[in-house]
């Protein structure tokens, strides 16, 4: 690039099932010295379909460059890449978009359990469970109103116990930010605990800066922000505020998910052991093993 870029991550897709499945990402101010950013081996081959790889940090260098050491296919010693993207990362984005008309009033007792879920109109999913009694509908934590009891996610957490809810992307996304507002004074939230789903369990987000409800007040905020964390499900773990006048019932006015902003570079390569530099770049041949020294330079 003609500057220093912040990048968040990157995407590739493969080409004739010769695919990479062993590099290192690297970034340089100077085109001299490489610092490695991401390394990735014994990767899948997922012909012809992108495949994103997010950054555990958003970093920023002027070039960049991929390392393949690695590849598998019809001829393993090369490499078919059909396109390369980079992320540049610009700030904070809604990972969805509140809907009043996701608010359907659900109630654990309308499913005979006490748990439930429900398919949103993107076909997003939500789920929600309650420890000691009925709970009403976590899809209104994502109604976009905050300004009313009746439309704000409530459950019965047993005396100091959590309630548990979950957002489900209909596919993975990159989640940086999660905030979320408080509920009526007798439904106040204290701590917020925050998991992703790893594909087999789950597990809590890294480095969170906050964990606790700073405001007892209905309609103040707690933001949480954590290592980026690529995941299809979200759960929130949400514990009585120690001035909550009824502890056993617990709630949230919203919740709102949000990941990095990316603006897309983008080339395209086709071709036998042909790979896109970065950027504006172009394409030049290359086999696994090989140290791509071509670079782009905006």
């Amino acid at each position: 690039f003609s500057k220093r870029t912040r990048i968040s991550g990157y995407g590739i897709a493969t080409h004739s099932g010769e695919c990479p499945v062993a590099w290192v990402f690297e970034g340089s101010d100077d085109d001299g010295a490489w610092v490695s950013v991401d390394v990735q081996t014994s990767q899948v081959c997922h012909d012809s379909t992108e495949v994103v790889y997010m950054l555990n940090a958003p970093s920023s260098y002027k070039h960049w460059r991929w390392t393949f050491s690695q590849g598998v296919g019809g001829d393993s010693d090369g490499l078919q890449i059909r396109e390369m993207r980079l992320f540049e990362a610009q700030g904070s984005c809604p990972l969805l978009s509140s809907q009043s008309s996701w608010n359907q009033n659900l109630q654990c007792s309308d499913t005979g359990s006490a748990e439930y879920q429900m398919v949103l109109p993107n076909n997003d999913v939500v789920w929600a469970s309650t420890h000691g009694g009925c709970t009403r509908d976590i899809a209104q934590a994502f109604d976009g109103r905050r300004d009313d009891w009746a439309y704000c996610w409530h459950c019965q957490s047993g005396d100091n116990n959590p309630c548990r809810g979950s957002y489900t992307f209909a596919s993975p996304r990159n989640v940086t930010k999660v905030r979320v507002t408080q509920a009526p004074n007798t439904y106040l939230t204290g701590r917020v605990d925050i998991k992703y789903w790893t594909g087999s369990f789950w597990a809590a987000v890294e480095n969170p800066s906050a964990s606790e409800f700073p405001s007892a007040t209905w309609g103040s905020t707690l933001t949480i922000e954590f290592r980026a964390t690529v995941t299809d499900k979200m759960k929130f773990e949400i514990y009585p505020h120690a001035s909550s006048p009824n502890p056993a019932v617990v709630g949230l006015a919203e919740i709102e998910i949000f990941g990095p902003c990316s603006h897309v570079f983008e080339g395209t390569c086709r071709g036998d052991r042909r790979t896109w530099d970065s950027g504006l770049g172009g394409c030049s041949t290359y086999a696994a093993g090989e140290v791509n020294e071509h670079n782009c330079n905006d």
